[in-house]
């Protein structure tokens, strides 16, 4: 434990330890309500986050340390620290002592132990992968061979005493929890499995190899894994009923798999530097300066060859310990291959079923989510290995010289030790394990700001910008690059960054684009995202931001917005409070639509609307305007090898009403037809549709059947501008053709709305739309727009869960709920989310939002309910009987045995008694 001593050296300077994605919960008890539910409501309008549940153990730690016992921040970090480094030592102590036990004398036991700990504790990987930046794989790499341990003493105990050891299933359960933190991701707990699947496989083939001894163990097993998998339905339920999210492919997953494979070969796993971060070079606040020396410096080039060469000497059929650690060889052997994804020779086959398997995209970073077990295996090896080198050195020829001898044999292995254990995990000691930009102060305005928000009641968003690309960077004296430290800080639900679900992202990017347009009604957008609150952060590092507008210019779009007014200001942080502020649940009964491509809304004109006459540029070309629409054709030749036609009297639309162009035509097999538009002062752009067919070149289109384009005119031309003209163009598919090339434009349309994300945005931020009485989706006959809503009070019972009471409804009317649209949101009537939910209709509102159209008059109560919570409550009632059942069970056996073991002492006390008096 003294050891576990060099985490002071880390936290010398007082700083609290926090960078890039670290996961620790500055405010645990928020954390804990929020992370306890399948719903994620803190990051932005809230999204499924099943793979969240496993954090609660986690939380829990620190919420016991900072708000139970009342530890300072930094002080409970380096309490955390110190315990999971420490435990991880002695965690890799206790599975070698019970592995090893049997093969080695007790001295040589001790020793071995003592030194698969200390390499367990500090080498390249856990340098890397869990202290560059903490991560909850610490629990993991700190309880597991725990468990190892635990199994493998089971296993002995059913082969060698035919008894199911239930207090050890107990300690497997207790300590199972307590890693439970890694398997926020699923690859840890598969890659675990398969490691306690090898080494159960390997506890069968130990003598005796008897019927009755393998069917014992594999009851101690099944029982084992029995309770594991009840006593884990709470979190593990969800996670089957919410794969999809889980395991769902984020952004460029291959290209991730592929950039991190490229350092994961054989031979740099075999030295135990097979992770990228080892290579990398960028971004400079997560590099360790020192790590060139790992790829270039001789001795530590020397070093890393050293470890494999020494641990596979261990391997040997002479000494029961060397089978023992050819099993382990064996192990680590196979996970090497694994964890070198895409390079050779398992490459390939690793690759298809990446590409085959969702759940393989879990492990997008092999080295890391497989390469973990490795450090385990050489634990072992490395210091069978040591010894071995003692015994050889032991056994040379200088025995004859016994002082140089016992020199010689404590000095080699000695030398070993040193050079792996203290020389190669230098920075463990020295402190540079941890990342200088990762010491944070925080500046005391934020703890102002905390209280403000604090104090502010009602249920509320808050917009925090600059928006982030997805970590936040802010420029202090001392950090910092993380997660959201407002969200971090008070568990308030901060919008701050892009999330999972594409509709918004684009509402939130839409909402920055008006800003920088001047509109001054974003904030009724802003409002229906349920944000009271902007934050402008004046200390924002812009390297992080999505955009580079600068904080200043920020602060000047927001304060432009009508219903915005500045609130306070803490430091460099600047509050505008939102009057256009929509509450989480309210009633409206005016839902306005905002087109579609089959039926646009604000239509500012048409091809029917057009009297005047058209212009061919070609003399012997065919142009016929009728009710149908226009057709045009020619036969290309030396002259004119295009033809176009255009409309004589100016048009006059403007763009900024009208920012959609329309056509939908349809050409001969051998034409294509292009769209050039002309402004009053003379701007002129040929136009690319946003939505082409499928045969297309440029900004050419070829369409047998009838195909509408959108030209989405915004993108070439100003709000002020208005088209004068437009040149419809036909040109033969290959040059030199002397086939007629023909169209037919049936339709031709300005419009204002067409039904995408952006309109949605632009109809909501308009100076006419009101929040709180109308609401933007797809119209229903059912509501009467001329009727009155009913009025809306709710309860939050919880991220999951909201109770509504509905006063005074006189004909339909639609529920507005303003968490992220999901499927699995249901509506449920009376206080209760049992039984069966109403059969409403449920729709998407204001681009992102719920909404339920109901036709229930009078007064009543609702529940919102997050239907996957179902899973995690119902799994928790399950895990909970599991555990009582494994714990009475655990509790009578030794009630039990105790008795017995009473009984007996009396007994032989007894007779022991009166042998004595019959001897007298």
């Amino acid at each position: 434990m003294l050891i576990g001593l060099v985490v002071v050296v880390w936290l010398r300077q007082g700083y609290f330890v926090y960078i890039w994605d670290t996961t620790y919960p500055v405010n645990a008890a928020a954390y804990l309500t929020s992370f306890a539910n399948v719903w994620l409501s803190i990051n932005s309008t809230g999204f499924s986050n099943a793979n969240g549940l496993p954090f609660i153990p986690y939380f829990a730690i620190v919420y016991f340390l900072q708000n139970a016992i009342g530890l300072p921040t930094v002080v409970a970090e380096g309490v955390l620290f110190y315990f999971l480094f420490v435990i991880s030592g002695i965690s890799m102590w206790t599975f070698a002592q019970e592995f090893l036990r049997g093969q080695l004398s007790a001295k040589e036991l001790r020793l071995v132990s003592l030194l698969a700990g200390l390499f367990y504790m500090m080498n390249l990987y856990t340098l890397y992968y869990i202290w560059r930046i903490f991560t909850v794989e610490a629990f993991l790499l700190a309880f597991f061979p725990f468990v190892a341990s635990e199994l493998w003493k089971g296993l002995a105990k059913a082969r060698t005493l035919g008894q199911i050891d239930v207090f050890g299933i107990v300690r497997i359960e207790l300590l199972c929890f307590l890693l439970l933190p890694a398997f926020t991701n699923p690859a840890f707990l598969l890659t675990g499995a398969a490691f306690l699947g090898l080494l159960l496989a390997y506890g069968f083939w130990q003598a005796p190899r008897k019927r009755d001894s393998v069917l014992n163990q594999g009851a101690f097993a099944l029982i084992a894994l029995f309770y594991w998998a009840f006593s884990n339905l709470w979190w593990v339920l969800p996670q089957f009923a919410n794969s999809g999210v889980v395991l769902a492919r984020v952004g460029p997953d291959w290209v991730d798999l592929q950039s991190n494979s490229i350092h994961s070969t054989l031979q740099n796993i075999l030295r135990l530097q097979g992770m990228p971060p080892l290579y990398q070079q960028a971004p400079g606040v997560i590099v360790y300066w020192f790590s060139s020396l790992y790829q270039n410096a001789p001795l530590f080039v020397a070093i890393s060859v050293l470890i494999p060469i020494v641990s596979f000497a261990s391997i040997t059929k002479a000494h029961p310990a060397g089978r023992r650690a050819m099993f382990i060889a064996i192990v680590g052997a196979a996970f090497m291959f694994a964890a070198e994804g895409l390079n050779p020779p398992l490459g390939p086959i690793f690759g298809w079923f990446y590409g085959h398997f969702s759940f393989m995209v879990a492990f997008r970073d092999p080295y890391q989510k497989i390469g973990w077990i490795i450090p385990l295996a050489y634990s072992i090896l490395f210091s069978l290995g040591v010894l071995r080198v003692y015994k050889l050195v032991k056994a040379s020829g200088l025995r004859n010289h016994v002082r140089v001898s016992r020199l010689v044999r404590f000095l080699v292995p000695a030398t070993l030790v040193v050079l792996v254990i203290g020389v190669y995990s230098w920075p463990f000691f020295t402190g540079d394990i941890i990342l200088p930009g990762a010491n944070v102060t925080f500046p005391s305005y934020y703890y102002s700001a905390n209280s403000f928000l604090g104090s502010q009641p009602g249920t509320f968003r808050i917009l925090s910008l600059p928006l982030d690309q997805v970590l936040e960077g802010s420029v202090w004296d001392h950090g910092y690059v993380g997660n959201d430290l407002l969200r971090a800080t008070t568990g308030r639900e901060v919008i701050s960054t892009i999330i999972p679900d594409q509709n918004v992202t684009d509402l939130l990017n839409n909402a920055m684009a008006l800003l920088q347009e001047n509109n001054t009604h974003a904030s009724n957008l802003l409002g229906l995202l349920n944000v009271r609150y902007v934050v402008i952060r004046n200390d924002a590092n812009l390297n992080y931001s999505l955009t580079t507008t600068s904080p200043s210019t920020l602060a000047t779009e927001i304060a432009n917005q009508v219903g915005m007014s500045r609130s306070a200001t803490f430091g460099k942080l600047d509050f505008y409070q939102n009057s256009q502020f929509a509450p989480r649940i309210y009633a409206v009964t005016n839902i306005t639509s905002s087109g579609s491509l089959t039926n646009p809304s604000d239509v500012g004109w048409t091809l029917k609307d057009y009297a005047g006459a058209w212009h061919s540029n070609d003399p012997n070309a065919t142009l016929t305007s009728s009710a149908a629409g226009v057709s045009f054709s020619f036969t290309p030749d030396t002259t004119y090898s295009y033809a176009y036609f255009n409309n004589d009297n100016a048009l006059n639309v403007s763009v900024g009403a009208f920012p959609y162009m329309l056509v939908t035509f349809r050409t001969s097999n051998q034409a294509m037809f292009s769209v050039n538009a002309v402004t009053q002062r003379g701007a002129s752009f040929f136009l690319y549709a946003s939505n082409p067919p499928s045969q297309s070149s440029g900004t050419a289109y070829t369409s047998l059947q009838s195909y509408t384009l959108i030209y989405p005119l915004a993108n070439y031309f100003k709000p002020s501008d208005a088209i004068s003209e437009v040149n419809f163009n036909l040109n033969p598919l290959t040059p030199g053709q002397s086939q007629t090339s023909s169209v037919t434009i049936s339709d031709v349309q300005f419009a204002g709305y067409i039904g995408t994300n952006f309109d949605t945005a632009r109809l909501i931020a308009s100076q006419s739309f009101n929040l709180t009485e109308s609401a933007v989706g797809q119209t229903s006959s059912q509501i009467n727009a001329n009727q009155s809503p009913p009025r809306i009070a709710f309860q939050v019972l919880g991220p999951s869960e909201y109770r509504v009471d509905v006063t005074g409804a006189t004909s339909p009317f639609l529920l507005v709920f303003e968490e992220t649209f999901d499927y699995n949101w249901q509506l449920f009537p009376g206080t209760s989310h049992s039984g069966a939910p109403i059969a409403a209709n449920h729709v998407r509102i204001d681009g992102y939002a719920n909404g339920w159209i109901l036709n229930t008059p009078g007064n009543h109560t609702l529940t919102i309910f997050y239907g996957l919570q179902n899973y995690a409550e119902v799994g928790f009632y399950v895990s909970i009987a599991t555990l009582l059942l494994l714990f009475s069970n655990a509790v009578v056996i030794g009630f039990k045995e105790r008795l017995q073991n009473t009984w007996f002492r009396k007994l032989t006390s007894i007779i022991h008694h009166r042998r004595a008096r019959g001897n007298e």
